[in-house]
């Protein structure tokens, strides 16, 4: 079975804050790296697309956490190579979140930023 997307503690927040370097992915498993996963507008004021395309994976978990490491949303998906969902983050404060992307293979995190 999958696990569960990790929950993030506060330091390993303010690391991956201060390590992306202008780009959306702050990091991916080797094994995901044939694996094209958008999340989009970035910045974004209400809804966020998410966009997986990738080879096949009985188990898919998508999860959004603020920077104080709470859980905004999850998203599970069944063997699927493909899955596209939409976000809702109109009642969310304006900041950083991450977005964590899940598979059997390994796992990617994303910054994105709520204006």
């Amino acid at each position: 079975t999958l696990p569960e997307p990790t929950v993030f503690d506060r330091w390993s927040l303010m690391d991956f804050v201060n390590s992306s370097s202008g780009s959306c992915f702050v990091g991916i498993d080797e094994q995901l790296q044939n694996t094209r996963i958008s999340s989009s507008p970035n910045p974004t004021t209400k809804q966020l697309q998410y966009q997986y395309q990738g080879e096949y994976t009985p188990n898919l978990s998508i999860a959004i956490y603020n920077l104080q490491g709470t859980l905004i949303n999850l998203q599970h998906a069944k063997n699927t190579n493909t899955f596209n969902c939409t976000f809702d983050l109109s009642n969310q404060p304006s900041g950083i979140y991450m977005v964590q992307t899940v598979t059997n293979k390994g796992s990617s995190v994303q910054k994105i930023i709520k204006q």
